[in-house]
């Protein structure tokens, strides 16, 4: 998995870097924390400090355009993005496409083990 910078914006007035990358990849599109992780190496910046904004893969092959924003303080992620945006960053923070592989398969086994309705035979009454 690489991640290729195309275009870097600063935005000093909400003290942010707007970065679109072009991310290459094999197989399925890697999970956001997986891109949050590798933008946080790949920029040299601190997980908190980072919103993945968007990742739009491309039909047909394994690249996706990404959107992300790097915060200079980490505080100003809640007062300046999108609500949903903050509490998908804060779910996938420091979870990798394992640990959202095995969630998914713990909420399938838990649903899958509940006690479906009991359906009994209508009971015969006698006279």
């Amino acid at each position: 998995m690489d991640l290729k910078v195309v275009n870097e914006k600063n935005d000093k007035i909400f003290g942010r870097k707007v970065i679109e990358a072009e991310l290459s990849f094999e197989g399925t599109v890697p999970s956001r924390g997986k891109v949050l992780e590798l933008a946080a190496s790949k920029l040299k910046a601190k997980n908190n400090a980072i919103v993945v904004r968007s990742i739009s893969p491309a039909y047909g092959g394994g690249k996706a355009k990404v959107e992300i924003a790097v915060y200079d303080d980490a505080s100003k992620i809640a007062e300046i993005e999108l609500n949903h945006v903050v509490k998908r960053t804060e779910k996938t923070k420091g979870k990798t496409g394992a640990e959202d592989v095995k969630e998914a398969a713990a909420n399938e086994s838990a649903e899958a083990n509940e006690d479906p309705a009991e359906e009994s035979a209508p009971e015969e009454k006698s006279e």
